[in-house]
């Protein structure tokens, strides 16, 4: 599955500037997701969705969880590989805290990725 982006005019003269529609990055993490599903179940890697945010509940107080900047997924593969996932659409950038939560795995040796698509990480994995 790849992603792209992809452009349409409203019937408008030639000339007219097109709309982009870009890839959702949910769109992206579900395809993502679905495939490290599949390759689990192969025995060929482990992996772990990482979810973070927050909320305020009815009395407007916020609850954080996760940590700020880390990535979208871990996936541990074979001889102690492992891989920090960061899904980003075509024109999407990394926050300041993501570059810092880069930095510091990369200076352990560690892999950070940044991915723009599912076949990014079937590179990566297979």
């Amino acid at each position: 599955m790849r992603t792209a982006m992809r452009t349409a005019t409203s019937g408008s003269p030639s000339g007219t500037k097109a709309q982009v529609f870009r890839t959702r990055e949910s769109n992206i993490v579900t395809a993502i997701a679905g495939y490290l599903q599949v390759m689990e179940r192969m025995g060929k890697c482990v992996y772990q969705r990482n979810n973070t945010g927050g909320f305020k509940d009815d009395r407007n107080r916020v609850y954080r969880f996760g940590r700020e900047g880390s990535p979208d997924f871990y996936v541990f593969l074979a001889n102690g590989r492992t891989l920090h996932l960061e899904v980003k659409n075509e024109k999407g950038k990394q926050r300041e805290s993501q570059v810092r939560y880069q930095e510091a795995v990369e200076k352990l040796g560690h892999e950070y990725c940044l991915v723009r698509s599912v076949d990014e990480v079937m590179e990566m994995v297979k």
